[in-house]
């Protein structure tokens, strides 16, 4: 929120919670036929949703970013019901359990180290809910009044992300990637994984942006679903680096959507991560990446909002 208030490149700031989706709806239309605003792009779940079901009442004129129903935003968000979904439709995922209370979190037969998460949160950290042994478990669930929970097998290996643009239940444009240490992003290209996101989005009648999070298995060398994000996600700026700008691609706004075919590693720090390695004499400006430079420079541009975001913010 801070960040928000802060930037300058705002004449006036509203919380939104305070407002009903409908006088939202109202106040975003009278905001736009004022400023000659034409396009919108939800920029996180709250925002998709409440746009998903209330296309038809923004003002004439108004483009808004391709995006999916409610129902199935709420369907792909949700921990619980996108495992369910994924096991309905047979797509590779871990052994996954649905506990509603903690006699339930008793009786499964999970192996350890397992995973616990919540049906609702974004961003989490993959290792803050792996629990090492049934003690540490038990002690979890004992302690939890979040009720339902997911609780998977810990599956080894890597995480990899892959990207996805897609129209009436078609992917029609994706990046690959994975971190490559802590300064670099690996694009890359596999079938299987390809083949699990079309089977997906097929699955599922998406239409718009997700950022689907993976495991490869490195016992059997398979891939599996972790879990799905039905909106943009933070390292979108990074796929511009491969020729891949999924805005711009979603509003017709560019035609280029050649996917990498080959490896690539592209030097690439987080602008806020890069700015406090600057500020404390880690990295020299000249040793920055040339898209962090360029991302760096167009955060600038807004400076009490991006600070505020490298001082509290991680």
């Amino acid at each position: 929120m801070w960040s928000v208030f802060l930037s300058r490149n705002k004449k006036a700031y509203t919380n939104t919670a305070s407002l009903s989706p409908e006088n939202l709806i109202a106040a975003i239309n009278a905001y736009c036929l004022k400023h000659a605003i034409q396009t919108i792009l939800p920029s996180d779940y709250r925002a998709a949703v409440i746009l998903a079901g209330r296309r038809d009442t923004l003002a004439p004129g108004i483009q808004l970013f391709p995006g999916t129903n409610i129902q199935t935003l709420e369907l792909l968000h949700n921990k619980v019901s996108f495992a369910q979904f994924a096991a309905a439709k047979g797509l590779p995922h871990p052994k996954t359990f649905i506990v509603h209370n903690f006699d339930e979190m008793i009786a499964i037969d999970i192996s350890f180290p397992c995973l616990i998460k919540p049906a609702q949160s974004e961003g989490g950290n993959f290792d803050q809910y792996a629990q090492k042994n049934r003690e540490a478990y038990l002690a979890f669930g004992r302690a939890n009044s979040r009720f339902p929970l997911i609780v998977q097998e810990f599956v080894p290996g890597k995480d990899l992300g892959l990207n996805i643009l897609a129209q009436n239940g078609k992917v029609i444009a994706y990046t690959m990637q994975e971190n490559d240490g802590p300064d670099k992003m690996k694009f890359f290209h596999s079938d299987d994984i390809l083949k699990i996101g079309e089977q997906l989005v097929q699955a599922a009648h998406f239409e718009g942006a997700m950022n689907i999070d993976l495991r490869l298995d490195t016992r059997d060398g398979t891939f599996k679903l972790i879990e799905c994000n039905p909106r943009f996600w933070n390292s979108l700026y990074a796929s511009t680096s491969i020729g891949v700008n999924f805005p711009a691609l979603g509003l017709g706004l560019e035609t280029n959507n050649s996917p990498c075919k080959e490896d690539q590693v592209i030097p690439y720090f987080f602008p806020a991560f890069a700015m406090r390695r600057l500020l404390t004499g880690k990295l020299s400006w000249k040793a920055l990446p040339a898209l962090t430079k360029k991302d760096l420079l167009i955060q600038l541009t807004d400076p009490l909002s991006f600070l505020y975001t490298v001082f509290f913010q991680n």
